[in-house]
């Protein structure tokens, strides 16, 4: 349970970092954001 816990932690802390880089309007990092969030789901499943 906590090592789910702590991909549930981890998936809100990407998703707040991509959503604040894409706030930001900076495409290079948005997509490099988006790209590790990917990542991350992909890992997860």
């Amino acid at each position: 349970m906590g090592i789910k816990y702590d991909f549930y932690r981890q998936n809100a802390e990407i998703s707040c970092c991509f959503l604040r880089t894409f706030h930001d309007k900076n495409t290079k990092l948005a997509r490099f954001s988006f790209i590790l969030f990917l990542l991350n789901r992909a890992a997860v499943w």
